[in-house]
């Protein structure tokens, strides 16, 4: 379990810094340019999205509900 978290860490970490490299982020600047704040905007709004709708997608195509799954949870309670 550790093992994963590391690596989602690790991979999750090295994609931000991909996409803020590609808007010409620089740390090392004390005011960014425009195109860095922009891709900072995008990076915490649009791409930490991205991932969230892919696995909804996922589980609702992957989880299949039909009604006699629907009548047994009902009837489960």
């Amino acid at each position: 379990m550790i093992a994963g978290l590391k690596a989602g860490l690790t991979i999750g970490g090295s994609l931000l810094l991909g996409i803020l490299a590609m808007y010409g982020y620089d740390a090392t600047l004390s005011t960014q340019s425009d195109d860095a704040v922009a891709g900072i905007k995008a990076s915490v709004s649009i791409y930490a999205s991205i991932p969230f709708f892919i696995a909804s997608a996922c589980c609702l195509f992957l989880y299949s509900i039909n009604k006699s799954m629907e009548v047994k949870n009902r009837n489960w309670n």
